[in-house]
Formats: C-alpha cells, structure tokens, sequence
C-alpha cells in the first residue's frame, strides 16, 4: 500500500488530496506516515515533530494523529481481495503482502498486477504499488521498483531483472538496512547491479549469513520460502 496510513485518512478526507499530510505517532511525537507531498518537502520518515515546526508552518502541513483501529481495517478488507485472487496469503506487515502465484494460471505477469491493483483501488479505495518476481527479494524490490515505474513491475526475465537492478540504489534493498548503505556507497556501490558484480568472497565478507541470502535471492535463487519472515 502507498503511504498507507495517509490514504486510509484520505478515504474519509476527500480534501486532503494533493496536499501535504503526515500521520503521527500514538503520542503525536513522530512522523509514521507521509504523503507524497510531504516526502517532497523532505520531511523525513520517524522525524520528530517538534525539529521540523517551522517547515510544517511554512509548507501547510496537515498533521494527524493516528488511527490504528481504522488502519486495521482497512488491511483487513484489502487481504480479503487478495483471498478471493488466491489463498495462499502471506501478510508481512499492515500494509503488505506476499502472494503465491504458483497454483495460478497467468498469461502476463504485468497486465494481472495492473488488474489486482486497479480491483483494490476500486474496491477499498487505496494505492497500491505491485512487484511480481521469482523470489520474495526480487519481489520486494520489484514493488519499491513499481513506485517510480507506473505502479507495477513483473520481473519476467533476465532483461527485466537486470533493468530493474541497473537503476536501483542500494537503500531501496530489502533487507539491506540504511546502516549498511553509506558503507557501501564509500567502497563505490551506489546500486543493486554494482552489489551483485562483486565478487562472492568479497560479498561474504560484508554480510553475514541472511544478508548472502538476500544477495542470492537478487540473482534469483529462491532462499525465502513462502510464510519465511527472514
């Protein structure tokens, strides 16, 4: 789901489209969610609220506290579409989920994303953003991928893998962590493509043994079973 915790207020909120929004922490401390508009402004995520006050003032910000109950709701409807596409559900977090395509029968990867997600918005009224690849990795950054690229990205081949990996910074990597990011980018690795051409003695000795899993999962050896957290 795209900003999900600021389109779930916007379901309710027709008015706050195209502005600035950011969604508060239960104690109305910190940045949890931002709109597009507000990432714009370089608002960053977990921002305490009481540093930015002048930025908020200036730009119009419209800040809200949360609503979790509602927030749980609305996942709720959204997984029960997915369901109905396919039991086999894996759902990672509030605002996403993993889907096992294997038993479906599907002529183009692309063209069944950009239906599922015309569905959920249709019919819970959210954004969402859709991967499609052979590893849950791949997947993951598919959909990070899908952001900037019409809203979804099928990783159907070894062109469309590459083309993907060419373009995507390092920071964009599941299970990466932006700790690891600066470190690389020092040692001349801005993106995914440059990680994976390092050599696996070099990659070995950066990572420990779920970061090389991560690594093979990029290059497409399935190393995450579906329901696998890790």
């Amino acid at each position: 789901c795209n900003n999900f915790f600021v389109s779930c207020e916007r379901l309710f909120r027709p008015d706050l489209e195209g502005k600035p929004v950011i969604v508060l922490s239960n104690n109305d401390g910190c940045f949890i969610s931002r709109s597009a508009e507000a990432k714009a402004l370089g608002l960053p995520m977990g921002a305490p609220v009481f540093k930015w006050k002048q930025e908020l003032r200036l730009h119009d910000v419209v800040l809200l506290s949360a609503n979790f109950e509602l927030y749980g709701d609305i996942s709720q409807r959204i997984s029960e579409v997915l369901r109905e596409v396919t039991p086999l559900v894996e759902v990672y977090s509030i605002d996403e989920c993993f889907l096992d395509l294997s038993q479906l029968s599907i002529a183009d990867h692309a063209q069944w994303a950009q239906h599922l997600q015309a569905r959920v918005q249709r019919e819970v009224g959210i954004p969402v953003s859709i991967g499609v690849a052979p590893t849950k990795t791949l997947a993951k950054v598919a959909t990070t991928y899908a952001k900037t690229h019409g809203g979804c990205f099928a990783v159907v081949d070894e062109a469309a893998r590459q083309a993907m990996l060419r373009e995507l910074p390092i920071e964009d990597i599941w299970g990466l962590g932006w700790r690891s990011a600066p470190r690389l980018r020092e040692q001349g690795i801005s993106t995914a493509e440059q990680l994976l051409s390092a050599s696996d003695g070099w990659l070995s000795g950066q990572f420990n043994s779920s970061g090389m899993r991560m690594i093979r999962e990029l290059r497409g050896e399935v190393c995450l079973s579906f329901g696998d957290h890790h």
